[in-house]
């Protein structure tokens, strides 16, 4: 889901049966995120984010002015 999401799994860990993954995730990406999440585990599972950095997006997913058509 997260490579669905265009996202970088950084990290994952295993602690008394809990897995945990840090990933960098466009902030775009994880709109509605917490509802799928809960849907996927039967409400087990949570998630925090917190901005990391700015980087440059792909130009295809920018909002560019429509050309005209004439």
């Amino acid at each position: 889901d997260i490579s669905r999401r265009r996202g970088e799994i950084l990290e994952t860990a295993m602690d008394r049966g809990r897995c945990s993954i840090s990933a960098y995730v466009p902030l775009a990406s994880l709109v509605g995120y917490t509802t799928e999440l809960r849907g996927a585990t039967s409400g087990t599972a949570s998630f925090s984010m917190e901005p990391s950095h700015y980087a440059p997006g792909k130009e295809e997913l920018a909002d560019l002015p429509k050309k005209d058509s004439k």
